[in-house]
């Protein structure tokens, strides 16, 4: 593992800054790129990624903070402004809060924007778990057999096996092997979201992509919580497991009504007749 990439002088570049820098970089592409594409000007295109970004930090920082109150506490100055500290799905919703009170302010409908940024904002949550990956912070999973890279030594990560606290196992040493969870959520969710993206070019109906944004993130965040070690806080669920349910839920009912509203504008079929 890597958590520090290399040094200048007495400046450490972070693995996870850089995968963060990169995440968001691909995300404002992609919403570029399709903004663009629909005639957008390109000024209308940076201040919604001005507004998303900033959006995102201070949810993603409010959600760590919640989570840790004691440390928040202890030294509010130092937490608030600290490097580490970014939670991902509070940098999603605290992203779509800050766009919505922008369209609203201007009039303009989110749902159009929402099916461009959702797959956009998937991609940088995909290249963004490079990041744990490197850093070996402790979203990784269970001990695993499986052979490399599907189960990695994270003995070098900020948080090696041996002082996880979500594993207790009185076998595990600093270099016992385990699931590569991050690269994992990487694959599934970069794939998803190129795909999702050029799904754009077929011009579906408003509110289909975003629609199965939320569907396959979610579903995908709901499985891969069975092999990662967050704590269980409902029966055997866990916060980010009980999160991407209710995703996958919204967006199966969204991805049938969308269905139903095309069909019936089409007089029963599933696309328009030539």
């Amino acid at each position: 593992m890597h958590p520090i990439l290399f040094t200048i002088g007495s400046f450490e570049v972070h693995a996870y800054g850089v995968t963060l820098f990169l995440g968001i970089l691909t995300g404002y592409l992609m919403v570029r790129a399709e903004l663009l594409r629909r005639g957008e000007t390109e000024d209308h295109t940076r201040l919604l990624m001005i507004v998303a970004v900033a959006g995102g930090w201070f949810g993603s920082k409010l959600w760590y903070l919640a989570e840790h109150l004691d440390r928040f506490r202890a030294d509010p100055v130092g937490e608030l402004f600290a490097g580490y500290g970014q939670v991902f799905l509070g940098a999603l919703l605290g992203g779509i809060c800050a766009l919505a009170v922008l369209l609203r302010r201007t009039g303009r409908p989110l749902v159009p924007v929402a099916d461009i940024a959702f797959p956009a904002t998937m991609a940088a949550g995909g290249i963004g778990r490079l990041g744990c990956m490197l850093s070996g912070d402790g979203d990784y999973g269970v001990p695993s057999r499986l052979p490399f890279p599907l189960a990695v030594d994270m003995s070098g990560g900020i948080v090696p096996p041996h002082r996880h606290p979500g594993i207790d196992l009185p076998f595990v040493l600093p270099e016992t092997p385990v699931l590569n969870t991050p690269l994992l959520e990487f694959l599934a969710l970069t794939g998803a979201a190129f795909w999702l993206h050029r799904l754009h070019r077929t011009n579906p109906p408003v509110s289909r992509v975003a629609s199965l944004s939320l569907l396959v993130w979610g579903w995908e965040r709901f499985t891969v919580e069975f092999w990662r070690l967050n704590p269980d806080v409902l029966g055997p669920f866990s916060t980010p497991q009980l999160i991407g349910l209710a995703m996958g839920l919204a967006g199966l009912v969204l991805v049938g009504r969308c269905h139903r509203t095309t069909r019936d504008r089409s007089g029963g079929h599933s696309h328009p007749p030539n």
